[in-house]
C-alpha cells in the first residue's frame, strides 16, 4: 500500500543529498554514494544532519568534537573540517555559516532520523481518524528506515547518546503502536512470532508482553500466556525487585477467567466531532483495557476537582493507556479533549508548537505559546501531555500558562 509523504515536495524540486542515520552513516548524492572519511568530519556532518535546517552553534560542533581539550585555533580547524565536508556533498550551498552557527542546508524529508518522526505522527494521525490499514502501511515504512542501531558509528560520542536513547525509545514505541493495529485488525497468530523475540529482547517491557499474552490467548494458548506472564514477573523481580504492574497482573486474571473482553473491545466509539478537530483528536480503543476501573475512576473524579494531574510510574506500566481511557471516559464533559505526542520531541522550544499542531491552531504571526493561550480560552479542554518527562521544564511552563 503506497504511505502518503509526509513531507510533500514541490514540484520540480531537486534532492541534492540523502543522510542516513539510522545504522552506520550514509550520504547519498544525486549521482551515488558519497564517500565522507575521517571521524571528525563523520561527526560533524552526523551532528548538522539532526539539526537540518537548524544552525549547531560552533561552541556546541567544537565540544563534541574535542571535549575538555580543544587544539588552540579550534575555529579555525572546525572552518577547515566545515570546508573538507563542502568538498565531500559537491556542494558549497550544503553547509552555511549563518549568525547562530553552521546549518546542513536539506530539507528534513532528506535525513531519515526525521523522515521517521514523520512517519510516526501520520501513522498516528491515521490511527486517530480508524484508518488502520493506512495506519500499517505508515508504521511498515517508518520501521524499513532502519538498517541498524542508530547512530552506530557514534555510539560512545556523548553529542549521540541523548538522540540514540530517543530514537530507540521511538522505534520500540511505534513497534508497540503497530502491534496494537494488527491486534485490533485480526492479525493474533502472525504476532506471535514477531512479538517473542521483541519480549526476549526487552523483557522488562510490560506493554509488549501484554501484547504477546493477548496474541497467544487469541491464538487459543492459554497455558503459553500464562507462561509469558511468569516469566516476566521473574525478570522484574530478579532485575528490578518489583512484581509486573497493574495492568499485567489483571491481564492475567482475565487470560485465568477467559474474560470475554481479551476479544472484543467493549468501549463504545468516541463520538466524532461535528466539524473539524475542535472536539479533539482522540484516536480509537483498539485492544481492551483490563481490570483498570478504578483508576479510571479515580482520575477522572480527580480532574472534576483539580485542574492538572499527573500519572507518574515506570516504562511500561500504561500510563498512557490510562491517561487515554480517561480522556474516553470523560469526553462528554470537555469542550475538546486532546493527545500530544511527545516522545519524539527532542527540542524543548517545540513543546508550545507541538501543542498548537494537535490543538489544529491556525497559524498566525502570534507565537506558539499565545495561540494556545488564547485558543484555550474559556474553553474547559483537557490536553493529555504525553511521555513528556525529557521536556518537563518546559511542560512546566506551559501548564501553568
Amino acid at each position: 500500500m503506497a504511505t502518503e509523504d509526509p513531507f510533500r515536495r514541490p514540484p520540480g524540486s531537486v534532492r541534492l543529498v540523502q543522510v542516513r542515520l539510522l545504522g552506520p552513516l550514509e550520504i547519498e548524492g544525486e549521482d551515488g554514494p558519497l564517500p565522507i572519511s575521517g571521524s571528525k568530519l563523520r561527526a560533524v556532518l552526523a551532528m548538522l544532519a539532526l539539526d537540518a535546517g537548524r544552525a549547531v552553534s560552533t561552541d556546541r560542533l567544537a565540544e563534541a568534537l574535542w571535549q575538555d581539550d580543544p587544539p588552540a585555533g579550534a575555529t579555525n580547524a572546525l572552518q577547515r573540517l566545515v570546508s573538507k565536508l563542502r568538498r565531500a556533498l559537491g556542494s558549497p550551498d550544503l553547509v552555511v555559516l549563518g549568525p547562530s552557527g553552521y546549518v546542513l542546508a536539506v530539507d528534513p524529508v532528506d535525513v531519515d532520523a526525521s523522515r521517521l518522526e514523520a512517519l510516526a505522527a501520520t501513522a498516528r494521525r491515521s490511527v486517530a481518524v480508524g484508518d488502520l490499514p493506512l495506519a500499517l502501511a505508515h508504521f511498515a515504512a517508518a520501521e524499513g528506515l532502519w538498517r541498524g542501531p542508530a547512530l552506530a558509528d557514534f555510539a560512545s560520542d556523548d553529542f549521540a547518546r541523548s538522540h540514540i536513547v530517543h530514537l530507540d525509545e521511538l522505534r520500540l514505541a511505534l513497534a508497540e503502536e503497530m502491534v496494537d493495529v494488527e491486534l485490533a485488525m485480526g492479525r493474533d497468530a502472525q504476532l506471535v512470532a514477531e512479538l517473542d523475540p521483541l519480549v526476549a529482547q526487552h523483557p522488562l517491557r510490560e506493554r509488549l508482553r501484554a501484547q504477546l499474552m493477548v496474541a497467544l490467548y487469541r491464538a487459543g494458548r492459554q497455558a503459553d500466556a500464562l507462561r509469558v506472564y511468569q516469566d516476566g514477573r521473574i525478570a522484574l523481580a530478579e532485575q528490578l525487585g518489583l512484581e509486573p504492574g497493574p495492568e499485567l497482573q489483571r491481564l492475567e486474571s482475565a487470560v485465568l477467567r477467559h474474560d470475554p473482553a481479551l476479544l472484543v473491545d467493549p468501549a463504545p466509539p468516541v463520538p466524532a466531532p461535528s466539524s473539524g478537530r475542535s472536539n479533539g483528536n482522540l484516536r480509537a480503543s483498539l485492544t481492551p483495557l483490563i481490570g483498570r476501573d478504578r483508576e479510571v475512576s479515580d482520575v477522572s473524579e480527580l480532574l472534576q476537582r483539580t485542574r492538572l494531574a499527573t500519572v507518574v510510574g515506570p516504562g511500561g506500566a500504561g500510563k498512557t493507556r490510562l491517561a487515554v481511557e480517561v480522556a474516553r471516559a470523560t469526553h462528554a464533559s470537555w469542550d475538546g479533549t486532546f493527545v500530544v505526542e511527545l516522545a519524539p520531541v527532542a527540542d524543548p522550544a517545540l513543546v508550545a508548537a507541538v501543542v498548537a499542531t494537535a490543538l489544529d491552531i491556525a497559524e498566525s504571526a502570534d507565537a506558539p505559546e499565545q495561540r494556545v493561550r488564547d485558543w484555550c480560552g474559556d474553553r474547559r479542554v483537557l490536553l493529555v501531555l504525553d511521555n513528556c518527562e525529557h521536556l518537563i521544564d518546559s511542560i512546566a511552563t506551559l501548564a501553568r500558562d
